[in-house]
């Protein structure tokens, strides 16, 4: 008799009192390889069963713009991997997707994977005078940061003039830490000089 390597029997044919071989079974993730036994020379009762072996599998990985990252092949079943993720300025590598946005994480056929991406965030701390916390955000790349406002003056005769990077935190690239600067105040009055009297 036949059987599946699972062991369910499959019927065989009989054409002319002679048995043919049965139909291969589909097995799915495996392709079928042959017979343990060849049909020529049974005398006795002979249980022969189907071979298989994993179905492999071509997997095209692009970028976000279509462009080929590279092609591997897997075995069905496969987890989806690749030595090098993509990367991509301002975002992070999250997952590949199918044509329908699908992700996936496991090969089952020969497809096409595209990266998918995400916004990276970074933090912007705004720090006080005393260097204490005043302000964390996180901020996308490209992003603006939002500027602290009424921050009080540290007094003798300074007061708050700007941020000492005011500039990238308007364009958020990475994780900064933003402290005040501050100006001294004019308290004194403009020098007066005569050329009568050569004095000031």
């Amino acid at each position: 008799k036949f059987e599946t390597n699972g062991g369910n029997t499959i019927e065989a044919e009989k054409t002319n009192g002679k048995i043919t071989e049965p139909k291969a079974p589909e097995k799915e993730g495996y392709e079928f390889v042959g017979w343990d036994t060849g049909l020529k020379n049974i005398r006795e009762n002979t249980v022969i069963t189907a071979q298989y072996r994993k179905k492999k599998c071509t997997v095209i990985f692009v970028d976000w713009d279509n462009t080929s990252l590279n092609i591997k092949e897997f075995e069905y079943g496969d987890v989806l991997t690749l030595d090098s993720l993509p990367e991509k300025e301002g975002q992070k590598f999250d997952k590949w997707t199918d044509a329908d946005g699908k992700e996936v994480t496991t090969v089952t056929d020969n497809m096409v994977v595209a990266a998918s991406y995400k916004d990276t965030k970074y933090v912007v701390t705004f720090l006080g005078w005393d260097g204490k916390v005043l302000s964390e955000q996180e901020v996308a790349y490209g992003e603006s940061a939002t500027l602290p406002e009424n921050l009080k003056a540290p007094g003798d005769g300074k007061v708050f003039d700007s941020w000492d990077k005011k500039d990238e935190a308007g364009f958020v690239r990475k994780s900064i830490v933003v402290s005040p600067t501050y100006k001294y105040t004019e308290t004194t009055t403009e020098p007066a000089f005569t050329v009568a009297s050569g004095t000031y």
